[in-house]
């Protein structure tokens, strides 16, 4: 386990680990635009996927709305979740381990740069 968004620290603990679960967020505010649509952890997860892990990397995303997904080509799996609340912790856990199937249709579209929005109003 890595909770740094240190890549080498990340590839160490996969040696033991037989799935890569990284973890991502986007912090967010009442009444203020985010200033981009990178994740926090977009420069880490853009270094994970370009390296290829040799076992299988799953992305889970906890946004309040869209983010930037050119690193999600370079991963094996992506699941987002908006904002869950205090269960978000058993939510995932429910999804990685099968208890349920995670479906539903995507109110929103994820874009691989900023140039494929519209920007905010300013």
């Amino acid at each position: 386990i890595s909770a740094s968004n240190n890549l080498a620290d990340a590839l160490h603990a996969s040696h033991a680990a037989d799935v890569l679960v990284a973890c991502a967020g986007a912090t967010t505010s009442e009444s203020v635009d985010r200033p981009s649509l990178k994740l926090d952890q977009h420069d880490f997860l853009t270094q994970l996927a370009m390296v290829k892990p040799p076992k299988p990397l799953v992305v889970l995303v906890m946004a309040p709305g869209a983010v930037l997904t050119d690193w999600a080509s370079g991963v094996d799996a992506v699941a987002l979740m908006f904002l869950a609340g205090q269960e978000t912790g058993n939510a995932w856990a429910d999804v990685l381990l099968g208890e349920v199937s995670p479906s539903g249709k995507l109110p929103l579209t994820l874009p691989l740069s900023e140039a494929d929005v519209t920007p905010p109003c300013e």
